[in-house]
């Protein structure tokens, strides 16, 4: 039996490391998942409950170590809205990392001073996801899925963080993705692009973000 789902950007939470902020180099580290369980919401099967698969396999993690953007508030729309870029991302214990450098524009002065300063604590990662896996158990009261094939593709710093058991803030990319399920797995498709029927190769993946929660850098 297949099945699609339709839901909005997705956030879970993700922190900057402490005692890695480097004022010379306006540079600090961002612990950006760890694959926790959260809480989301499709148009068309209502709630579910997805996990990140943290692994070198699982994650692709080439857009975010070709130079990814550091945004103001996912606002992809706009330059003026860069206020940094992805120096390296890495995975280490099944914990995903990145270094990131803000930029020295006088306009982006104040918000490195507030994340120097810990008032700015708050991150989201915006990501995509090809696969999922369904780890549903007959006796389970939701829907669980595990991302297998997932990429972020930009940080960005946000007044307030999604919460495990949110969805997307309204800060986050808008627009409904198709997800297909199909023998125990749930692709996902872009945004308007209709799902192919069973058997057929999936598309592209849908897009996301990753919310984040910080502790003083």
């Amino acid at each position: 039996m297949t099945q699609t789902v339709e839901h909005p950007p997705l956030q879970v939470r993700a922190a900057p490391v402490p005692d890695t902020w480097d004022a010379e180099a306006r540079t600090v580290t961002v612990m950006w998942s760890t694959g926790a369980e959260a809480r989301q919401h499709s148009w068309n099967i209502g709630s579910y409950l997805e996990s990140l698969e943290v692994t070198e396999k699982a994650c692709d993690l080439s857009r975010v170590n070709g130079g990814a953007s550091v945004l103001l508030e996912h606002r992809s729309w706009s330059v003026n809205a860069v206020i940094g870029v992805v120096e390296r991302a890495w995975i280490e214990d099944g914990q995903a990392y990145a270094q990131i450098r803000f930029s020295d524009r006088e306009d982006v002065a104040g918000f490195v001073q507030d994340i120097a300063a810990g008032v700015l604590r708050h991150f989201s990662v915006g990501y995509s996801v090809q696969t999922y896996r369904d780890d549903t158990q007959p006796d389970d009261d939701l829907k669980r899925f595990t991302a297998i094939a997932w990429q972020p593709y930009e940080l960005s710093v946000v007044p307030v963080p999604a919460e495990n058991g949110a969805g997307t803030r309204s800060a986050a990319p808008s627009g409904t993705h198709r997800a297909l399920v199909i023998d125990g797995t749930m692709t996902q498709f872009g945004r308007g692009v209709t799902a192919p029927n069973a058997g057929t190769n999936p598309g592209a993946g849908a897009g996301g973000s990753e919310g984040a929660t910080a502790t003083s850098p």
